[in-house]
């Protein structure tokens, strides 16, 4: 975070609080540095989904909702991967290519 964004939330934090402007004005601006361990998609959804529930609840809906995608994908390879030309012509896939 550049010094310049550090002194708005701090000019923003006194319109509430003093002492919360305060607290913000004594801390040295935050470091972000990007995360490279999963997609930001993935991070935004597990965060919103941790936000609302319980952390043993997120994890299982993560959970179920990566099983899902999975099983997805596995059937959208199973019916490129099939020697059956119809599905390919209705999205516009030329079979004799």
């Amino acid at each position: 975070m550049s010094k310049a964004i550090h002194n708005r939330f701090v000019e923003i934090a006194r319109e509430f609080s003093d002492d919360l402007a305060d607290a913000i004005a004594h801390t040295k601006p935050l470091q972000l540095t990007p995360r490279k361990d999963s997609p930001f998609p993935e991070r935004l959804c597990r965060a919103v989904a941790g936000q609302q529930l319980s952390v043993k609840a997120a994890a299982s809906i993560w959970s179920r909702v990566v099983d899902s995608v999975a099983r997805a994908m596995a059937r959208i390879a199973l019916t490129l991967a099939a020697d059956k030309p119809q599905p390919r012509r209705v999205s516009g896939e030329a079979v004799a290519k």
